[in-house]
């Protein structure tokens, strides 16, 4: 199962979601050898079995295209030109912001440069949540990621919530309604466990 999702990100051709995607696969099992939940050995024996079938899936739908967009020069050349745009935005409206929702219609008065596009999105969930909602929201959603760092990395389940964050630096799945609520509803399991364990310590 994990070959054929880690294979998908590969068909995408996503660089960010690659390298995310790839570290995670392999943090995860080191992690719970670290933690003692697995032995060593049934980690290693994990780790080979993935691998080879990473080979196998990332053969079947092929890697150039993804491996072509490592090597293309300046790659972040139109990122770069919205992040400035938002930034813009963002500091003319600091305490509100613009209003969630409304950055492609509020874009043009800010753009720099034509981008022989729509625009329909600021590609770094991070500045389009501090433009849309101000400098207080984009805080309050830089605390809660975190705050999940830690129940995170305990659960190790839950790193995946750690890599959409990260990866929203760069895209911006927090603003696709699909791919959005799974790290919400993730976070309340999160959550969950932590006040679990919180009880289950002071019970004792």
């Amino acid at each position: 199962m994990a070959a054929v999702m880690h294979a998908s990100v590969i068909a995408s051709a996503s660089r960010a979601g690659t390298v995310l995607a790839t570290a995670e696969v392999v943090l995860v099992p080191l992690l719970l050898w670290a933690l003692r939940r697995a032995p060593g050995r049934n980690v290693a024996g994990a780790l080979l079995r993935m691998c080879l079938l990473f080979a196998v899936f990332t053969a079947v739908v092929g890697w150039e295209s993804v491996w072509s967009r490592f090597w293309v020069p300046e790659p972040l050349a139109v990122r770069r030109v919205l992040a400035v745009s938002t930034l813009q935005m963002a500091s003319s409206h600091p305490w509100f912001g613009t209003g969630l929702g409304t950055w492609s219609t509020v874009y043009p008065q800010y753009a720099i440069i034509d981008v022989g596009a729509f625009a329909n999105q600021a590609y770094n969930d991070w500045l389009q949540w501090t433009a849309e909602g101000g400098f207080p929201f984009g805080i309050m959603l830089a605390s809660l990621f975190v705050w999940s760092l830690r129940p995170a990395l305990r659960s190790v389940w839950g790193l995946g919530v750690v890599a959409v964050f990260l990866h929203a630096i760069v895209d911006y799945p927090f603003s696709r309604p699909a791919l959005g609520c799974w790290p919400i509803l993730i976070l309340s399991l999160l959550a969950f466990t932590a006040a679990e364990r919180r009880d289950s310590g002071s019970a004792h």
